[in-house]
């Protein structure tokens, strides 16, 4: 593509608008210096089929800019931004800016570089100093090489550090390098002395690195340094050795940018003269440069950055465009930016090149971060490039069918194609309004005729025509056959089929050129077929018809119309494709695949539920697997026909759209698979689809209680309060995060693994105090599993009434009320005796006394156990044995409290008006519904008749109500309660009904003594008790208690 001045300086202005806030003089340099080779370069931009996903502050960054990017020890991506430091996890960006008046925040000042040292500290080189992350706590300290002011602009902006084999950290500034002690904080500044030439050469250290054998290079403005740590002195290994002090007469090649080693030690030198390959055995350099005459060489002389990928390829970051190298046939490939391609490297000018583990390439840009799957694409794809009159005329492909030499016949949106694999080119055919269907092996084109008929034109270009025969008659009538064909099949034995767009089946004979009608179906025919059981299959136009299957020997025409009612019958009526598998199965694409069974005329389906990638199927192709490769609306899908399963796959693994035609695929000899679609033509080869080996770190992101996000370390500690908690997870493999799976699970919760496909959070509520250990394991895009995963500890302390001291005290405290309780009940039996003239003001006066007395003594005999339980607590051992009795005597001791409580409640003389009942039993079940997390209502009229109960027929009636709660929260499975309460007359009717489970009355009378207390108790206060409950329909109970009983 050529550019235009206008475009260039559009070009400039954007870059203009992206560095006003640019801190970096050097990098300010950098692109300045870009923008001579936008208008002076005349690099055409290459056609490449990669595809470059992009990344802005749209998809989360805190920046268009990103000047560096580092992949730290435990798998994360980080890229330094003009705004901050921004952390990637392969779904969301966590963006650490500065904050006014927050000296914990990171420094305002743009992110040159990153480093991790071996102790997992975090190094972020900014333009304004140089900052240490603490990961844990998430703060930032600060250190300045010089103190900040003026003059110290370029020695205080870091541009490289690292760690060398002897733990010295160094830190390179464009006004020196510098050692940095830890420890102190302080730094020891190395500069060049010009009348000392075994000092550093120049003070703009761009780039450090050591090499595989311990040695220290230094990057400068002038050349290679080598550090001899004996003596502490600078070997001039590489350098300008008629270097000037005006910056403009500088040779460009000694600037060096970057520095890098390759997987054979080689060192590669990115300067702003070219790329330069130094050779650390026989200490020779070669230049690779910039010429406008050879494609095969550097876009562009002036470099920023270099990384290998797992192939080997050098892949490098200049100001126009980025190149991959190939070490050995010393060839450079470009890949530019193209207004017309979205998916093209979004700008020229690249700052950094990265490799991560995964197998992705990230590259950055003054318009957004690129990224670009390094893994080897299994699937080829084929695109019009206007450059290239080889090229595929056009990049709708709306059929796909080869010859019996593997040549591929393409229509496409503009015009036919014959494609010769072998070279990789596309020859362009012209038919008119004519168009092929077939190719057979005598190398004949058959054409459908665009106003109706077909004939075959040989390779000479020779056409037969085809005539209309009646049935019983030898000959044809002369009257061209002139229905529009859609498809022709050829059978064994020279037989041929074709359907038409007006409705029909014909028999073709290609020796007396004659077309004889077969069945009349009164709707378009779309695919015809014959399979080895010689029945003749059809598909219909949209369905109209149904799936048609014709026998030829019975002459009997049978259609499949879909019937969700009907077991085994076909998922949809309109059969996009259909396919013999080599065992003689018949397949069909209709809305989803189905597999026929000839044995019972039935079809067993398989969609989207069970793994297929969309419903809608295009093409269907077998390999010598047997397994079937599916083209559909959603990308390519591989179906394992043994184990029904599904493998898919998206435009991630490299075509570049995930929707595909009907009637455009095929398969060659050689088992290739070609499919067709709005994104061009896609090839591939089975057998070369692998797996990715990659094992993804899995790492928990974000802990949450109450939806909140919380700092965490290795243990978590809650108290009971807090147990409503949540945590966020990645794997991280970059290549398509968005198909990592995961699976989790609360150990002291989860008996097994719960799988949660590509959902990668969990959320626990209520969670029992306890110890727990959350685990979590992820997979990668192609399922390969880490199942070591990552986990974390959690504890939920205990309230204070449910630890093994307080257990200790409930325990005496019950002893004594129970005790005293028994005690008293005989004091008044008694005394009813003594005073039986006065029984009734008696009773009335003891009761009062008892409910007071009662809460006297529970009072001080628990300040009493409380000083017992203190002095226990001190001298008792913390056995195993004694924590798990004193659980139980918690909950024993929880157990008589509350029916004591009880005990208090019904023989207290205050609580025997009807409406404290009422409000007594409304209080308790909402409290004890409300815990179990059932909805309930509990409806009571507004006028409650003024009677007084006896303390046996309140006690009895609350016991009743209390164990129907209990049964519904225990056994039926219910998500709502209702409780009515009614006055008739001189009665009370309290009815409950769930809408759980249910039970069989019947067969459930001997299963427990629940329900025949209930109904006792009720009998014994003159009541009457009923229970409805049907298996499914809930459960009904019904109590009704006259008042003056």
């Amino acid at each position: 593509m050529i550019f235009s001045i206008r475009n260039k300086r559009k070009e400039y202005s954007f870059i203009n608008n992206r560095i006003a806030t640019l801190s970096n003089p050097v990098y300010f340099l950098f692109l300045s210096i870009s923008f001579f080779f936008l208008i002076s370069s005349n690099i055409y931009p290459q056609k490449s089929n990669v595809v470059f996903e992009h990344f802005t502050p749209d998809q989360g960054m805190s920046a268009y800019i990103a000047l560096c990017v580092y992949q730290d020890k435990t798998g994360y991506l980080w890229f330094g931004t003009l705004r901050g430091l921004d952390r990637y996890d392969g779904y969301n960006f966590k963006i650490y800016k500065n904050e006014p008046g927050n000296p914990n925040t990171i420094a305002n000042a743009s992110v040159n570089t990153l480093y991790e040292d071996k102790e997992g500290n975090f190094w972020v080189g900014t333009s304004g100093g140089l900052d240490k992350f603490d990961r844990v706590n998430e703060t930032f300290i600060h250190f300045t090489p010089h103190t900040p002011g003026p003059g110290t602009e370029w020695s205080n902006d870091i541009s490289s550090v690292l760690e060398d084999k002897s733990n010295i950290l160094w830190v390179g500034t464009h006004d020196g390098l510098n050692k940095f002690n830890r420890n102190t904080g302080k730094f020891i500044c190395i500069r060049n002395d010009s009348t000392n030439n075994k000092s550093i050469i120049h003070n703009s250290i761009n780039a450090i690195l050591e090499d595989k054998f311990g040695t220290l290079w230094i990057g400068t403005g002038r050349g290679l340094d080598k550090f001899d740590r004996e003596s502490g002195n600078f070997i001039h290994v590489w350098y300008d050795t008629d270097y000037k002090n005006r910056i403009a007469d500088k040779d460009p090649k000694f600037w060096i940018n970057t520095l890098f080693q390759d997987n054979s030690g080689k060192l590669w030198l990115g300067t702003s003269g070219g790329l330069i390959e130094f050779n650390t055995r026989d200490s020779s350099f070669t230049q690779y440069t910039y010429s406008k005459n050879d494609s095969r060489t550097l876009s562009s002389n002036n470099i920023s950055s270099i990384c290998q990928d797992a192939s080997g390829i050098l892949w490098i970051g200049t100001d126009w465009g980025v190149n991959s190298f190939d070490i050995n046939s010393k060839k450079f490939t470009h890949y530019f930016n193209n207004e017309k391609d979205p998916g093209s490297l979004s700008y020229n000018v690249t700052s950094a090149v990265y490799y991560e583990q995964s197998g992705t390439l990230w590259i950055t840009t003054p318009a957004s971060v690129n990224k670009l799957n390094r893994t080897k694409y299994p699937f080829t794809q084929y695109m019009h490039d206007e450059r290239n009159p080889e090229s595929i005329a056009g990049n709708e492909i709306w059929s796909v069918f080869k010859n019996n030499t593997d040549k591929i016949w393409i229509s496409t949106s503009k015009g036919w194609n014959k494609f010769d694999p072998v070279i990789e080119t596309f020859t362009p055919y012209s038919f008119g309004s004519d168009f092929p269907i077939w190719e057979d092996n005598s190398g004949n084109l058959w054409m459908a005729m665009g106003s109706g008929g077909i004939y075959r034109r040989d390779s000479h270009g020779q056409i037969t025509r085809f005539f209309w025969q009646s049935h019983g008659l030898p000959d044809s009538s002369g009257k061209e056959f002139n229905q529009n064909v859609n498809c022709i099949f050829e059978s064994n034995g020279n037989k041929f089929w074709i359907g038409t767009n007006e409705g029909g089946i014909y028999f073709l004979n290609p020796s007396k050129n004659s077309v004889t009608e077969v069945r009349q179906t009164k709707t378009a025919i779309l695919i015809v077929h014959e399979d080895s059981h010689r029945l003749l299959w059809a598909t219909t136009r949209e369905g109209s018809g149904g799936l048609m299957c014709y026998n030829l020997q019975k002459d009997t025409l049978v259609r499949f119309i879909a019937d969700d009612k009907i077991s085994g019958s076909i998922s949809g009526n309109y059969a996009l494709t259909l396919l013999e598998d080599k065992t003689g199965n018949m397949w069909f694409a209709a809305n989803g695949l189905n597999k026929y069974d000839h044995s019972t005329g039935k079809f067993t389906k398989y969609t989207e539920r069970d793994g297929l990638s969309s419903n809608v199927v295009f093409s269907i192709q077998e390999d010598y697997e047997s397994n079937l490769w599916l083209s559909t609306m959603k990308g390519i899908s591989k179906f394992n026909p043994k184990t029904g399963q599904f493998k898919n796959y998206n435009k991630s693994y490299g075509f570049t759209d995930n929707k595909f035609f009907p009637d455009a695929g095929c398969k060659t000899k050689n088992g290739e698979i070609y499919f067709g679609g709005p994104g061009g033509l896609t090839r591939f080869h089975p057998d070369n689809i692998k797996d990715n080996p990659f094992i993804a770190p899995v790492v928990l992101t974000t802990f949450s209680k109450f939806n909140e996000p919380f700092p965490f370390r290795d243990e978590i500690n809650l108290p009971y309060t807090e147990n409503f908690i949540s945590f966020e997870f990645a794997a991280l493999s970059f290549i398509s995060p968005e198909r990592n799976q995961y699976a989790y699970k609360m150990e002291g919760l989860d008996k097994d693994w719960v799988y949660t496909g590509t959902r990668r959070y969990a959320t626990f509520s209520h969670l029992e105090p306890g110890e727990y250990i959350f685990r979590v394991k992820g997979s990668n895009n192609d399922g390969v599993w880490n199942e070591a995963g990552t986990s974390i500890t959690i504890i939920i302390t205990p309230p204070w009434w449910k630890t093994w001291w307080f257990t200790t005290f409930f325990w005496v405290t019950i002893a004594g009320l129970v005790g005293g309780t028994l005690r008293y009940v005989e004091k008044r039996k008694l005394q009813k005796k003594i005073e039986h003239l006065e029984r009734e003001r008696a009773l009335e006066k003891e009761r009062v006394r008892i409910s007071q007395d009662m809460h006297d003594e529970v009072g001080s005999s628990l300040s009493e156990i409380s000083i017992l339980s203190e002095l226990l607590k001190r001298d008792m051992g913390k056995s195993e044995e004694a924590e798990t009795h004193l659980k139980d005597i918690s909950e024993r001791s929880a157990e008589v409290i509350e029916n004591i409580g009880q005990i208090i409640w019904a023989i207290n003389p205050r609580n025997d008006p009807l409406d404290n009942l009422v409000a007594h039993l409304r209080l308790y079940a909402a409290d004890y519904i409300r815990k179990a997390g059932i909805k309930y209502s509990f409806e009571i009229p507004d006028n409650i008749p003024a009677y007084h109960l006896s303390a046996e027929v309140r006690r009895n009636v609350f016991l009743v109500v209390k164990e129907a709660l209990h049964n519904i929260v225990k056994h039926s499975c219910a998500s709502a309660v209702q409780v009515y309460v009614n006055f008739l007359e001189d009665k009370m009717k309290i009815t409950i009904k769930d809408n759980g489970k249910g039970f069989s009355i019947d067969q459930n009378s001997g299963s427990g003594n629940g329900l025949s207390n209930m109904q006792e108790r009720i009998e014994n206060i003159g009541g009457t008790f009923k229970i409805e409950s049907e298996p499914g329909q809930g459960t009904g109970i019904t109590i009704t208690v006259n008042f003056k009983v």
